[in-house]
C-alpha cells in the first residue's frame, strides 16, 4: 500500500508557501525605507521643476 495520502485529502499547509508569504511588518521593514526614499526623491524633483517653471 502506498504511504502517500490520496490526492483528495488535504495534506496541510505547504512549507514552501510560508517562505513566499511574509507578514506585512517584515515587508515594510525590508522595503519601506527604499519606498520612502523613492517618494522623497520624486517629490524633490517635482518641487524643483515646479519652482523653475514659475
Amino acid at each position: 500500500m502506498p504511504s502517500d495520502p490520496p490526492d483528495h485529502e488535504p495534506t496541510g499547509p505547504d512549507p514552501s508557501d510560508e517562505r513566499r508569504t511574509e507578514p506585512p511588518s517584515l515587508f515594510w521593514r525590508s522595503r519601506g525605507y527604499w519606498l520612502l526614499l523613492l517618494v522623497a526623491a520624486v517629490v524633490a524633483l517635482g518641487l524643483t521643476f515646479a519652482s523653475r517653471l514659475q
